[in-house]
């Protein structure tokens, strides 16, 4: 079923992925929740990926239901 979840510990700390997701999924997932809301262009800038990479991993989790999308920008979703 390639199920993903994004959990966080009774410690508060920021959410993680578990589950079915690729390596390009986990880092872009961990860039977003250290960062806070951004574009890919600026993700791809981050992690020095092409823009293509951090558009199919960005618009992935947001199918996963893992982050959200407000216009251009991509959000981690809200924890509390």
């Amino acid at each position: 079923h390639q199920l993903a979840i994004a959990v966080v510990g009774n410690d508060g700390d920021r959410p993680h992925v578990l589950g079915h997701v690729s390596p390009d999924l986990r880092t872009a997932f961990v860039q977003l929740q250290q960062s806070g809301p951004a574009t890919a262009p600026a993700m791809a800038h981050a992690l020095d990926w092409a823009l293509d990479r951090a558009l199919e991993a960005l618009d992935a989790l947001v199918g996963l239901r893992l982050l959200r999308r407000e216009g251009a920008s991509y959000h981690p979703l809200l924890t509390q």
